[in-house]
């Protein structure tokens, strides 16, 4: 190479090899209620509700966490065996 730089991501951060889980399933399951609750999708039908609800607001209730905050929700893979 006679120029590179780096687009995104992170040089020093190991990225997980997608058959091991970076959560379990119990706390993949909380966290959906948790997004569930803010999206106000909990009576009725919720997969309904879940599927209309915008980009925007899932954005904003998914609270994703940053590197830079360190706080907020993460996501990974979960592996559970279906």
């Amino acid at each position: 190479y006679d120029r590179a730089i780096i687009q995104s991501g992170n040089c020093t951060a190991s990225v997980p090899r997608l058959t091991v889980p970076t959560a379990n399933r119990e706390a993949a399951i909380t966290q959906g209620e948790r997004l569930k609750q803010r999206l106000g999708c909990t009576t009725g039908d919720v997969r309904a509700c879940l599927r209309a609800a915008s980009v925007e607001a899932i954005l904003a209730a998914g609270q994703g966490a940053t590197a830079f905050a360190g706080s907020g929700e993460t996501y990974g893979q979960v592996v559970d065996g279906h």
